[in-house]
């Protein structure tokens, strides 16, 4: 793994129990990422119990990591690298999401056809 199993496992370890075994299955069951996504919601308490989750996890992961040499790229962004794996697992376990799919699209090659 990029940014070192040893990271994730320990990471997991920091999760409340009840999560533990939802998030190593999620993981092993969804091989695309969902880095790049966007989540909209009208409902302020989901989005409120996504964030206070997320934190007190990343927080207790940073007390884990802070004597560790974080010193690859990979290594430095262990925290984006757990967010963007814990978000997508949390609204699709708590709350009701919808999945769409998006497109890349380079507009500079379409600005040389028309000039």
């Amino acid at each position: 793994m990029f940014h070192g199993k040893k990271f994730l496992i320990k990471a997991i370890e920091q999760l409340p129990y009840n999560e533990r075994k939802l998030f190593v299955n999620y993981l092993k069951t969804n091989h695309s990422l969902k880095a790049n996504c966007m989540f909209l919601s009208n409902n302020k308490f989901i989005i409120d119990k996504l964030y206070k989750n997320l934190f007190k996890w990343l927080f207790k992961c940073e007390k884990i990591f802070k004597n560790e040499k974080l010193i690859e790229y990979g290594q430095k962004r262990i925290y984006v690298f757990l967010a963007e794996r814990y978000i997508p697992f949390w609204l699709e376990t708590y709350s009701k999401s919808s999945m769409w799919p998006w497109i890349y699209c380079d507009i500079n090659r379409f600005e040389k056809k028309i000039n």
